[in-house]
């Protein structure tokens, strides 16, 4: 099940409208309405109160977030709270990750 799904199965069984729903988050009922049927990606933590969802929809918070991580393809981290040290020691780490491995350039793959 992913995210779009949860949120889904998750509403109807709370019997509430998207609309409902959207209102309890401050978001647009056609936001909320775009994420719930998977044509945009998960809300940002940034602009949706996982808590909030969670309370609504009577589920779990860590449970939608991990859904939503997952569906994402992608980590967010909020790094607002970071030093420029350790910014700059993601970075490095990210870097070198990155250039170990191999990843074969366009020109290189053979038709």
């Amino acid at each position: 099940m992913n995210f779009a799904q949860a949120l889904r199965l998750l509403r109807e069984s709370k019997k509430l409208t998207k609309a409902k729903v959207a209102k309890f988050l401050g978001i647009s009922p056609t936001y909320y309405s775009a994420v719930e049927s998977a044509k945009m990606s998960p809300f940002p933590a940034q602009k949706v109160s996982y808590h909030t969802l969670a309370s609504v929809l009577g589920a779990p918070q860590e449970e939608l977030e991990l859904l939503a991580i997952v569906q994402r393809g992608k980590i967010e981290i909020d790094t607002s709270s970071l030093t420029d040290y350790a910014l700059r020691k993601i970075f490095q780490i990210i870097k070198e990750d990155r250039d170990s491995k191999t990843i074969p350039s366009p020109m290189d793959v053979s038709s």
